[in-house]
């Protein structure tokens, strides 16, 4: 499957998605090695770093044109990303369901809910701050393991800031730093949705607060599973 090919399948899986967004996905994150594909279905499997040293695969962009579903062919590539997972030495893989009903058909194949950081936040027509640059990753990751590091969280390396750095950029979205700590937004009609925070970016620290979530599970997982684990996922 070629890029283009690619780029026209999520745009018509993922219409909620802007064409932006949808380009940095291909561009940063669809590399060959893991970029599952069969007529008319595809799928992402990029690898994560923990704190603790466990490695896991993280099912993206799970999908399939409507005219080719129902042949089995979300179940196929989904065999695929595990095994994909297992012979690269991750400890498990993981992923979103897009519906309470998919979450079932996971659950049947062996994926329990894991602990996560809930996403989605306060909706704010703008945000404090300044626009985040490059140059910012080492204060970013220091705000970032000061706010993460009593969990098992995902490491996040210099590539993988600057992968979420232009895919929320790409709308609008992106990081704001302050000299407290930052704030991750995406774009969204009527403003921005916070979907991350990390310090105390602002003096009402409470009002833009995401706590764990609880109820619905969110995260899924399948595999060696460690303790304690918090996934903090930006790319659901």
């Amino acid at each position: 499957m070629t890029d283009r090919e690619l780029f026209d399948l999520f745009c018509t899986c993922f219409p909620h998605d802007s064409p932006e967004y949808i380009s940095e996905v291909i561009n940063k994150v669809a590399a060959p090695d893991i970029t599952l594909t069969q007529p008319g279905a595809a799928v992402l499997v990029p690898r994560f770093n923990l704190s603790n040293g466990q490695s896991f695969g993280y099912v993206y962009c799970l999908c399939t044109a409507p005219e080719h579903r129902g042949k089995g062919l979300m179940s196929r590539l989904l065999s695929l990303a595990e095994e994909l997972c297992a012979a690269r030495g991750d400890s498990f893989v993981a992923l979103v369901p897009a519906s309470p009903e998919l979450g079932l058909t996971y659950g049947r194949r062996g994926y329990r809910p894991v602990g996560f950081r809930k996403t989605g936040g306060v909706l704010s027509p703008t945000l404090p701050g300044r626009r985040a640059t490059e140059r910012d990753i080492p204060a970013l990751n220091r705000f970032y393991e000061e706010e993460f590091g009593n969990t098992v969280h995902v490491r996040r390396d210099e590539k993988l800031w600057k992968t979420l750095m232009a895919l929320y950029s790409a709308d609008g979205g992106g990081i704001f730093l302050s000299d407290g700590g930052y704030l991750f937004a995406e774009a969204a009609e009527g403003g921005l949705v916070i979907r991350e925070k990390a310090g105390t970016p602002l003096p009402d620290r409470a009002a833009f607060a995401l706590p764990a979530a609880a109820g619905t599970p969110h995260v899924l997982a399948k595999g060696n599973i460690c303790p304690g684990l918090e996934l903090n996922l930006l790319f659901d």
